[in-house]
């Protein structure tokens, strides 16, 4: 064997790469096979094989054959602190462990956390990461035995009961460290927020926290932790905007989702709270809100974050539930826009507005001018909105492709039923190829028959696009009993797969052309 297969680290690079064979699943059998190979292998390859373990399974079969049955997912007989001897010797290798415990295996869990030994942290010396989502009433204390000061990342997630609620205090003294914290509980009870809020006020390592936030105090908290780069969860409702007279400030924060609140929540959080680090700002708001509240959260954004930092801005204003007309409340119009053009460094932006858009080609020219370093777009309506012409043209593609160069993914409602030469839609003058745009959603966009002059368009525009999506890409499109208006939707979506395969031929020929053109200009050079 050579020399360099001596060396751990180089076994290391080689194991990883054995271990996910396709990219998805991890290539146990192969790991397995290593670890028998020889014994310079042996001690990398079941770092790997043991590293990361779903489920307390393989643990479990390694423990004497008339304690536990596999098949039938039980205890057979009382465990003893014996009948770890074997496991210990492969779960001091064990780094990230995700159970999933089900209502039968409540028992399981109890037994475990009675027999294992005494000194629980030498169990599990390297367990770093833990996931526990459970459904079971009261079952987290049986993760007890898994927690230790080593524990740097952990996800929990369970129904609320007393002994859980309570079990979750000693968690900040058992886990001083964490960094990543991902807590979910199914209860609203003053009491349970109260103790949740108890509980992560007393962890103060967080670097990374997805959860909903119960109160101000906790809020406060968060912001007073130095090393808090993520955040994501849901804000208290309502809003207490007048708690406190000071503003508060997530000074390092970098990437900030803020999830199932309401709209004056969200102008609440940012007229409270400074975020001049954050890069990335996802917002979803429930129920829909109208404009006007809209232009209030975004002026209270410009305030809030830096307009420099900020480079991928998500905005979800949809829901199920069709809000009342009139329709002009809640279709977003320039104005809209325009109070979020200050952010000049934004790469990616996407807007879901359940009732459209109400902007015109002129205006989204604003749109791309503010932003021409836009590499995705997404303006995006309702997924329950009814179909209707929207404002803007074709000649709204020739825009982007004009003055977003970097654009590579586009999702936008126009109307294709009317097809403009291309030279006039650049004033005359032939456009020069947008080389970038390679997905193209046109969501509800309308377009009539023959599909081929749109795919002759968007290949003059787009020469390197591939792939073209709808609506209702996704959806059963061969249901003759649907309603007339989704006939009609599905009428659009098959003509727009027609310009999706014309395109591939468009393109290659666009292509051809341009290889003739060069040959000539380097032979007459």
């Amino acid at each position: 064997m050579h020399r360099c297969l001596d060396i751990p680290e180089i076994l290391q690079h080689i194991f990883q790469d054995v271990d996910t064979d396709d990219g998805l699943r991890r290539d146990l059998p192969s790991l397995a096979a290593l670890a028998r190979t020889c014994r310079s292998f042996s001690p990398v390859a079941l770092d790997n094989l043991w590293g990361v373990l779903v489920g307390l399974d393989p643990i479990l079969r390694c423990m004497p054959s008339d304690l536990y049955s596999s098949d039938e997912k039980k205890l057979l007989r009382a465990m003893k602190v014996s009948d770890w001897e074997r496991p210990l010797v492969y779960m001091n290798r064990i780094k990230e462990l995700s159970v999933n415990p089900r209502r039968a295996d409540a028992d399981l869990f109890t037994s475990l956390n009675a027999s294992v030994p005494a000194e629980a942290e030498q169990c599990f010396p390297r367990l770093t990461c833990l996931r526990w989502r459970t459904s079971v009433e009261d079952d987290l204390p049986s993760i007890r035995f898994l927690l230790s000061p080593r524990l740097t990342t952990l996800v929990i997630s369970f129904p609320s009961g007393r002994t859980s609620i309570s079990f979750i205090s000693s968690i900040p003294r058992l886990c001083p460290g964490l960094k990543e914290l991902q807590f979910g509980y199914w209860n609203n009870s003053i009491s349970d927020k109260l103790a949740v809020s108890d509980f992560l006020c007393r962890l103060h390592s967080l670097q990374q926290v997805r959860i909903d936030i119960p109160d101000l105090p906790t809020l406060i908290h968060l912001c007073r932790l130095p090393n808090l780069t993520s955040f994501h969860g849901s804000l208290p409702e309502p809003f207490p905007t007048q708690a406190t007279s000071s503003t508060l400030s997530l000074s390092v924060l970098k990437k900030l989702s803020i999830q199932n609140s309401t709209i004056e929540a969200a102008i609440g959080f940012f007229s409270l709270c400074t975020t001049p680090a954050v890069q990335s700002l996802e917002i979803d708001i429930e129920p829909s809100p109208r404009v006007v509240d809209i232009d209030r959260l975004h002026t209270a954004l410009k305030q809030s974050c830096s307009h420099t930092s900020l480079s991928n801005f998500v905005a979800d204003y949809s829901e199920q539930n069709p809000p009342e007309m009139p329709a002009d409340a809640y279709m977003i119009p320039i104005h809209t826009f325009q109070l979020l053009f200050c952010f000049g460094n934004l790469r990616s932006i996407s807007i879901v507005s359940h009732l459209g858009f109400n902007l015109n080609d002129e205006e989204l020219k604003a749109i791309a001018l503010a932003w021409p370093r836009l590499q995705s777009l997404w303006l995006a309506i309702g997924e329950y909105a009814p179909y209707q012409a929207p404002g803007l043209s074709l000649r709204s593609l020739s825009i982007l492709a004009q003055y977003c160069v970097s654009l590579n993914y586009l999702k936008l409602s126009f109307d294709a039923t009317s097809v403009p030469e291309i030279d006039s839609a650049f004033n005359g003058t032939h456009p020069i190829p947008q080389l970038a745009l390679r997905k193209l959603d046109v969501d509800r966009s309308l377009i009539s028959a023959p599909s081929i002059y749109v795919a002759r368009f968007l290949s003059s525009l787009f020469p390197n696009l591939v792939a073209i999506f709808t609506a209702r890409t996704f959806m059963d499109n061969d249901d003759p009993n649907e309603p007339e208006e989704t006939m009609q939707a599905i009428q659009y979506h098959r003509l727009w797969m027609e310009v999706g395969v014309q395109l591939p031929v468009l393109n290659a020929v666009r292509k051809e052309e341009r290889s003739r053109v060069q040959g000539v200009m380097d032979t007459d050079s």
